[in-house]
């Protein structure tokens, strides 16, 4: 019986070092706050194929940024409402940065946007470049 409670006491104490470990030499995260500036970061613009910088290209405006993969099935039925919503604001600077987290081409990636009428001006459709993105910041009201 005392075995058992070293193992225990044992994996306990391993599983706190680890989580010290990572809190402690982790990466360095910051809470977004309201009216700080938004967290930035790249995507490969599937349109002109160069890399876009979120917070040059969409400061100023008003952005949902919308995380996707083609996999995504609530993904594909959000997409419809998110194009009206575009089409009914993007007259007062509302912009939408849809990016993809797909690990298939860009052309699996394209065809979907494709499929679901996307217009070339509603959403800037990318595929995330590093796996940053695959965990987005949350943006509460946050300034670009």
């Amino acid at each position: 019986m005392n075995r058992q409670w070293f193992w225990v006491g044992s994996i306990v104490a391993g599983l706190g070092l680890a989580v010290g470990a990572v809190l402690w030499f982790g990466p360095d995260v910051k809470a977004v706050q309201i009216g700080a500036a938004a967290p930035d970061f790249k995507v490969y613009d599937l349109r002109t194929q160069d890399s876009v910088s979120f917070r040059r290209h969409y400061k100023g405006t008003v952005t949902l940024v919308n995380v996707w993969a083609t996999y995504c099935i609530p993904c594909k039925v959000e997409m419809p409402a998110m194009q009206a919503l575009y089409d009914s604001l993007s007259g007062k600077g509302f912009k939408i940065a849809a990016v993809s987290v797909d690990v298939v081409g860009p052309q699996e990636v394209r065809q979907f946007a494709d499929d679901l009428h996307l217009t070339s001006t509603s959403c800037r459709i990318g595929m995330a470049r590093s796996s940053r993105i695959t965990r987005p910041p949350v943006f509460p009201r946050a300034s670009w």
